[in-house]
């Protein structure tokens, strides 16, 4: 139970909800990669996150057995 002189912690109530809903993967490109990832993304109207989810989605339903 919260104190009552405690304040509403907007940062810490969402990277609460991001550790307990979300895995966290580390990703290390080569020097340059990260940039076309970031064009593609764009093109596709998508932030560099959701490219990567995507494409990896794709890649894991395309190659069901």
């Amino acid at each position: 139970m919260k104190k009552m002189d405690e304040k509403f912690n907007p940062i810490k109530y969402q990277n609460d909800y991001i550790r307990k809903t979300y895995d966290r993967v580390n990703l290390l490109l080569p020097k340059g990669q990260k940039e076309i990832l970031k064009v593609r993304a764009q093109e596709r109207g998508e932030s560099l996150n959701q490219f990567v989810c995507t494409c990896i989605d794709e890649y894991l339903n395309k190659n069901r057995p």
